[in-house]
């Protein structure tokens, strides 16, 4: 699709939304569901954000950055780009999630200002965090995927060709340890790319699977789908690969200070890789086209 129909759709979901600036929050009004998904509390983002149990700041907070045309110091683009990244449950929620986006997405997880590593494109991303820190209050804002109703989530990822979307999950079998990513989404080719390249970088000891059923993420509403191509990839990557990517894991000040750090270097095999990795799917998933 040429530049300018990508604009075009863009503008659209943006106007049925609503206007959606470069940086910072905006109201919460989309598209809501009508009904909570099995036993989370809150139907859609529209109704989490409504709620008076909960409050932006304190609670929850959105993240998100339009790269577009505008030039970011020391690197510039000739077009907007085609992919976004996203983490709907990020912060305290799926812990790690937020700061993989942000270098993903080419910013730097300390500071979303400047950017992460040397050179690269920068992506539009958007995050929704948890700051809620009581366990029974952070798993309560949890809007499952199908449901997220976002007005910029809808418009960046609905302006994008490409998305990818994080999410963390359980270890598999209850207690057991293990490092693994599942992939999912309805976009086969970048799905493709990302195992090849995360099985390449990160070795023999995670495992990289294309799940089906729960967390295959082929739901057309999932928001990884909600490109205009209606197709996107989603990785759910297990709790303890999501840790042994960080120095300390306890907290989000903590993970964004020790992201890629740790005592015995197993946190930058673990990290480099990863986000190296997703870079390198979307650069090539962008060139192919399709």
């Amino acid at each position: 699709m040429r530049s300018t129909s990508r604009r075009s759709v863009l503008a659209g979901l943006a106007a049925a939304a609503v206007a959606v600036p470069a940086t910072g929050a905006l109201p919460a009004r989309a598209y809501a569901a009508d009904t909570a998904s099995g036993d989370e509390l809150f139907a859609s983002n529209t109704a989490l954000y409504d709620s008076p149990l909960f409050q932006e700041g304190t609670d929850w907070a959105r993240r998100y950055r339009r790269t577009g045309l505008d030039t970011v110091p020391g690197h510039s683009r000739a077009t907007p780009p085609l992919t976004s990244v996203i983490a709907p449950h990020g912060g305290n929620l799926e812990k790690g999630t937020s700061e993989l986006c942000l270098a993903i997405a080419g910013y730097a997880p300390e500071d979303p200002l400047t950017r992460y590593g040397d050179s690269g494109p920068a992506y539009d991303y958007w995050m929704f965090d948890v700051l809620a820190t009581e366990s029974g209050r952070v798993t309560q804002l949890h809007v499952t995927s199908t449901h997220c109703d976002d007005p910029a989530a809808l418009a960046i990822v609905g302006g994008s060709r490409y998305t990818v979307s994080l999410h963390g999950c359980k270890n598999p079998g209850g207690s057991g340890t293990q490092n693994l990513v599942q992939i999912g989404g309805r976009d086969a080719t970048l799905k493709k790319l990302l195992q090849q390249l995360l099985r390449d970088r990160l070795g023999n000891d995670v495992t990289v699977t294309l799940p089906t059923g729960g967390l295959d993420g082929d739901e057309p509403l999932n928001i990884c789908n909600r490109t205009y191509g209606g197709a996107g990839a989603q990785l759910e990557i297990s709790t303890d690969l999501r840790r042994a990517m960080f120095g300390d894991f306890s907290s989000p000040a903590a993970r964004a200070a020790t992201y890629g750090r740790s005592a015995d270097g197993t946190a930058a095999h673990y990290w480099d890789g990863f986000v190296t990795a997703v870079r390198e799917a979307i650069a090539r998933r962008e060139k192919s086209g399709g």
